[in-house]
Protein backbone atom coordinates (compact mmCIF):
# COMPACT_ATOMS: atom_id res chain seq x y z
CA UNK A 1 0.00 0.00 0.00
CA UNK A 2 1.70 3.39 -1.27
CA UNK A 3 2.36 6.11 1.15
CA UNK A 4 -0.80 8.58 0.16
CA UNK A 5 -3.25 5.43 0.61
CA UNK A 6 -1.79 4.72 3.79
CA UNK A 7 -2.24 9.13 4.68
CA UNK A 8 -5.61 8.49 3.40
CA UNK A 9 -6.83 5.43 5.33
CA UNK A 10 -5.89 6.78 8.77
CA UNK A 11 -7.25 10.35 8.39
CA UNK A 12 -10.37 8.19 7.83
CA UNK A 13 -9.99 5.83 10.37
CA UNK A 14 -9.10 8.67 12.86
CA UNK A 15 -12.19 10.42 11.83
CA UNK A 16 -14.68 7.98 12.42
CA UNK A 17 -13.03 6.87 15.79
CA UNK A 18 -13.71 10.46 16.60
CA UNK A 19 -17.02 10.66 15.80
CA UNK A 20 -17.67 7.22 17.37
CA UNK A 21 -16.28 8.81 20.42
CA UNK A 22 -18.28 11.76 20.65
CA UNK A 23 -21.58 9.36 20.29
CA UNK A 24 -20.51 7.04 22.57
CA UNK A 25 -19.88 9.86 25.16
CA UNK A 26 -22.96 11.52 24.44
CA UNK A 27 -25.13 8.81 24.67
CA UNK A 28 -23.28 7.79 28.03
CA UNK A 29 -23.76 11.27 29.41
CA UNK A 30 -27.38 11.29 28.01
CA UNK A 31 -27.93 7.62 29.53
CA UNK A 32 -26.51 8.29 32.93
CA UNK A 33 -28.03 11.74 33.56
CA UNK A 34 -31.41 10.43 32.97
CA UNK A 35 -30.73 7.54 35.89
CA UNK A 36 -29.35 10.58 38.27
CA UNK A 37 -32.04 12.89 37.52
CA UNK A 38 -34.92 10.48 37.86
CA UNK A 39 -36.14 10.24 41.13
CA UNK A 40 -36.66 6.40 40.81
CA UNK A 41 -33.88 4.06 42.41
CA UNK A 42 -33.02 1.24 39.47
CA UNK A 43 -32.31 -2.31 40.45
CA UNK A 44 -30.32 -4.79 38.46
CA UNK A 45 -32.92 -7.19 37.75
CA UNK A 46 -32.38 -10.83 39.77
CA UNK A 47 -34.34 -12.32 36.46
CA UNK A 48 -33.78 -12.76 32.70
CA UNK A 49 -36.63 -10.31 30.98
CA UNK A 50 -37.35 -9.34 27.36
CA UNK A 51 -36.80 -6.40 25.35
CA UNK A 52 -39.27 -5.14 22.53
CA UNK A 53 -38.90 -2.93 19.91
CA UNK A 54 -42.29 -1.82 20.32
CA UNK A 55 -41.90 0.02 16.71
CA UNK A 56 -46.28 0.41 16.19
CA UNK A 57 -48.75 2.94 17.24
CA UNK A 58 -50.30 2.56 20.64
CA UNK A 59 -53.08 0.29 20.45
CA UNK A 60 -53.59 -3.54 19.53
CA UNK A 61 -49.57 -4.73 19.86
CA UNK A 62 -49.50 -2.17 22.82
CA UNK A 63 -52.29 -4.11 24.25
CA UNK A 64 -50.34 -7.71 24.39
CA UNK A 65 -47.15 -6.30 25.67
CA UNK A 66 -49.23 -5.27 28.41
CA UNK A 67 -51.55 -8.14 28.82
CA UNK A 68 -48.35 -10.00 28.44
CA UNK A 69 -46.62 -8.16 30.99
CA UNK A 70 -49.58 -8.30 33.55
CA UNK A 71 -50.05 -12.03 32.97
CA UNK A 72 -46.00 -12.79 33.87
CA UNK A 73 -45.41 -9.77 36.78
CA UNK A 74 -41.91 -10.98 37.68
CA UNK A 75 -40.37 -10.56 34.14
CA UNK A 76 -38.71 -7.82 33.62
CA UNK A 77 -40.00 -6.03 30.56
CA UNK A 78 -37.82 -3.49 28.60
CA UNK A 79 -40.03 -1.78 25.37
CA UNK A 80 -38.28 0.72 22.70
CA UNK A 81 -40.99 3.08 21.00
CA UNK A 82 -40.55 4.53 17.96
CA UNK A 83 -43.26 6.58 16.23
CA UNK A 84 -41.06 8.13 13.54
CA UNK A 85 -37.23 7.37 13.54
CA UNK A 86 -37.69 9.49 16.90
CA UNK A 87 -40.41 11.58 18.49
CA UNK A 88 -43.18 12.37 16.75
CA UNK A 89 -44.93 16.30 16.99
CA UNK A 90 -45.97 16.65 20.13
CA UNK A 91 -47.83 15.53 21.97
CA UNK A 92 -49.74 13.29 20.76
CA UNK A 93 -52.39 11.76 22.93
CA UNK A 94 -52.73 8.65 21.69
CA UNK A 95 -48.58 8.01 22.94
CA UNK A 96 -49.04 9.97 25.78
CA UNK A 97 -52.01 7.45 27.05
CA UNK A 98 -49.98 4.41 25.36
CA UNK A 99 -46.88 5.30 27.30
CA UNK A 100 -49.03 5.66 30.51
CA UNK A 101 -50.28 2.23 30.35
CA UNK A 102 -47.20 0.67 29.82
CA UNK A 103 -46.03 2.33 32.64
CA UNK A 104 -48.57 1.88 35.16
CA UNK A 105 -48.29 -2.22 33.62
CA UNK A 106 -44.62 -1.73 35.34
CA UNK A 107 -42.76 -1.77 31.75
CA UNK A 108 -39.42 -0.23 31.67
CA UNK A 109 -39.87 2.35 28.43
CA UNK A 110 -37.48 4.11 26.33
CA UNK A 111 -37.66 6.52 23.63
CA UNK A 112 -35.51 5.83 20.08
CA UNK A 113 -33.69 8.68 18.90
CA UNK A 114 -32.18 7.99 15.81
CA UNK A 115 -28.18 8.74 15.02
CA UNK A 116 -28.15 7.22 11.51
CA UNK A 117 -25.44 5.67 12.08
CA UNK A 118 -23.62 8.27 13.88
CA UNK A 119 -23.79 10.40 10.45
CA UNK A 120 -26.67 12.67 11.77
CA UNK A 121 -26.16 15.86 13.11
CA UNK A 122 -25.54 15.88 16.86
CA UNK A 123 -27.53 19.04 17.34
CA UNK A 124 -30.17 17.27 15.53
CA UNK A 125 -30.09 14.07 18.12
CA UNK A 126 -30.20 16.49 20.98
CA UNK A 127 -33.25 18.15 19.72
CA UNK A 128 -34.66 14.57 19.43
CA UNK A 129 -33.96 13.78 23.40
CA UNK A 130 -34.91 17.20 24.50
CA UNK A 131 -38.32 16.46 22.49
CA UNK A 132 -38.86 13.17 24.08
CA UNK A 133 -38.77 14.23 27.58
CA UNK A 134 -40.62 17.39 26.65
CA UNK A 135 -43.34 15.70 25.16
CA UNK A 136 -43.38 12.42 26.88
CA UNK A 137 -41.94 13.27 30.41
CA UNK A 138 -43.16 9.84 31.39
CA UNK A 139 -40.89 7.41 29.60
CA UNK A 140 -37.43 6.13 31.32
CA UNK A 141 -34.70 6.63 29.03
CA UNK A 142 -33.61 6.99 25.00
CA UNK A 143 -32.70 3.84 23.04
CA UNK A 144 -29.77 5.24 20.23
Amino acid sequence: MSLVKKIILWNYIRHNLETLSFYFGISSLLFISIFLLSNTVYALPKSTGIIIPLYADPGGEWEKVIYAKKTHPSVPVLVIINPNNGPMPCPNQDYIKGITDLKSAGIFTLGYVSTNYTARNHSDIITDVDNWKNCYPNIDGIFF
